[in-house]
Parts: C-alpha cells; structure tokens; sequence
C-alpha cells in the first residue's frame, strides 16, 4: 500500500506542473472585498463603427441656396466649407451641392474685391445725393446745387452727365471773409487743380466751363470743412466718359510734353488792334511767354529717336511764331502794317507739326 501511495502521488506531480498550480502552495485568499472587480480586458476589441448617416447635408444645401443670391456670399463660404468637412465624417450626400455653393460664394468675393477696387481708382465714386464733404475727384454729377448746403447728385460717368469734379480743396480761415474773397481764393486754387487733372489741353471740348462751388455766406462757410468743389460743366448736359488725364495715366514722354506746351493757348482779343492796342499788346507778351517757355522745355529734353525729327520740325515753327509775336510788341506806327504783324501773329503754323509729335506720343492729334 505505502509502494502504491508512493507512486501514485509521484504520478500526479506532473500532471498538477503541466495545469500550473503549484500543490504545496497556500490556498487562493480569493478576491479582496474592498476592492470593486475588474472587467475583463479583450486588447483586441475596437470600438464600433457609427451607422452611416443617409440623407443630403443640409449645409451643402444652404450653401447651393445662399450662393445663388445675391450679396450673401459669405453665407455660402461658410456653410460649403462646413459641408465638406462634416461629409467626409458622416458619409452623407451633397458634395455637388457643397462645392457648387463654395464656387458660387467665391466668385461672389471677387465680385466684391474688384468693385472696391475700381471704386477706389475712380476716386471712390458713390452714386446717389451726397453732401459736398462726401464728394470725390473724378465723380461726375448730373445735378448742382444752388447752394452748399445742398447735395450733389451722383451719377456714372459713363451716362449723360452736367459736370465732372476735378479737385476739392479746403479754404482757410475762421471767420468768412465775404463772397468775393472766398471765390478769388477758390478760382486760383481750383485753376492749379483742373489743370493737373485734364493735363492735355486738346481733350476738354471748348464748350465746356471751369467752375468751383464755394460757401457763400457764413452758414455754409462754418461747415466743416471749409470746402471748395472745382468742376467742369457743360451747360447742355452732354458729356459723356470721364476728362481726367493726369500725371497717374502719362508717360514720362507725355508729361514732359504736355506740361512744355501748357502755355500755347491763348485767345485773342474780341475787339481789333484799333479799337483796344492794350488787349492784343497783352496777347502778345502772353504768347511771347508761352513760346519762349515751349522752346526751351523742348529743347532741354532728349527725345526717342522716332519722334526727334518731328519734335525738331515743331521747334522751327514755334520759333516762327515767336519772331511774330515779338514783333508785334514793337507796335508799327501805321495801322496797316500793325494789322500784317498781328494777323502773322495769330497764325499758327505749328498745329500740324504739334498733332505730327503728338501722334508719335499716343496723344490728342486734334483739340476736342
């Protein structure tokens, strides 16, 4: 019996190893009751996957919707863009619509981009009844006011229009120094102004006028500013397109020869030679100037080499009409002679030799 017991506990020691209980080993204390029990742990588990939503995504639709109207483009950005992130999650439909919406929305905003843009190259033009303080150079208006305190209607410069501002300028002082004197200040500094806005003498029609509108007492001169409004306006309402043409849009070509025959234009007299010397002898010293002036302008510049000959050419006239106004200066003694001298003074052979040069200069060939 021992021989058997002996046995049989050596034959079940290695069955007790292979199940990994140790035989000799204290029995299992068995879970702590303070302690809460663990859930069983799979590390192989992962998390379930959400359904698939169905349907079309609502924002895709808003954006589609709010980009066919009109100045609500932002709307149509921001609900496209939330439509395409929120359809990659959701597996919905509706990115047809989504990119629709964000394309329409984009070309909203360049819609909106060049608009202010061209807005403020054309001096910020706004359209409609402003306040003088509101207007801008280079708007055009189809209505002015009697006085300043009125408004000024705003119109497209490419309609009918009665007038185009050309400057604005502020006037300086406290009190108001009287009608004449607000109009004297305002005439010199409006006269700088339409100068340098329309530089080319030849494209502003001689019908039209150089005008400003100034306060003419003292309710409209403590406004402030003190504005002055230089302007040009036809009194038949037919001007068309804008005159501005000034040092933003020349070359330097063009400058230069604009501002060297800027004093070649001078009217003469209504009365003849008889009846008012005084008013052609001005002339003449006026036309002496702006000759003198042209001459050496032209000549102290170097010209490209197309449009030297032409300028030479023009130089041979203006120095023919120079010799005439000069010599009208001198005052003959007789009336006839006087008359011959001023009738050569008044000729202006150099018009021809002027529109060659300035065809060659991309210019005006003829006065508007």
């Amino acid at each position: 019996m021992w021989g058997n017991a002996v046995k049989s506990e050596k034959s079940s020691a290695p069955e007790a190893g292979r199940s990994g209980a140790d035989p000799w080993a204290p029995p299992d204390p068995g879970p702590d009751p303070d302690q809460p029990p663990r859930p069983p742990q799979d590390w192989h588990a992962e998390p379930p996957l959400p359904a698939a939503a169905s349907g079309s995504n609502r924002f895709a639709i808003a954006s589609l919707v709010t980009g066919l109207l009109c100045c609500v483009w932002p709307l149509a950005l921001g609900f496209g863009i939330t439509a395409l992130i929120q359809l990659r999650r959701r597996g919905q439909r509706g990115k047809a619509l989504a990119v629709a919406g964000v394309v329409l929305g984009g070309l909203g905003l360049c819609a909106t981009v060049v608009g202010g843009v061209t807005a403020l190259l054309l001096g910020g033009s706004v359209f409609g009844s402003v306040k003088v303080s509101a207007l801008r150079t280079g708007q055009c208006f189809d209505r002015a006011p009697k006085l300043m305190t009125d408004r000024f209607l705003v119109v497209p410069c490419g309609q009918p229009h009665f007038g185009e501002v050309t400057g604005t300028t502020e006037l300086f002082g406290d009190h108001f120094p009287g009608r004449d004197a607000v109009s004297t200040m305002a005439a010199k500094l409006c006269g700088t102004m339409t100068v340098s806005y329309a530089a080319d003498p030849w494209g502003v029609p001689a019908r039209l006028r150089r005008v400003h509108f100034a306060a003419g007492d003292q309710t409209a001169w403590d406004r402030d500013p003190h504005l002055a409004v230089c302007a040009f306006v036809d009194d038949s309402a037919r001007m068309r397109g804008s005159l501005r043409f000034d040092s933003s849009t020349l070359t330097h070509d063009q400058n230069a020869y604009l501002d060297a025959t800027r004093h070649l234009d001078w009217k003469s007299p209504t009365d003849s030679p008889g009846t008012d010397p005084a008013a052609w002898h001005d002339w003449a010293q006026q036309r002496v100037y702006g000759l003198t002036y042209a001459l050496l302008e032209l000549r102290a510049r170097t010209w490209p080499g197309g449009t030297a000959p032409a300028m030479e050419d023009l130089e041979r006239a203006l120095q023919r009409e120079l010799d005439s106004a000069k010599a009208v200066l001198a005052w003959p003694p007789t009336g006839a002679e006087r008359d011959a001298k001023v009738a050569d003074a008044q000729a202006t052979p150099s018009l021809e030799d002027q529109a060659a040069v300035r065809q060659l200069l991309s210019l005006r060939t003829r006065p508007s």
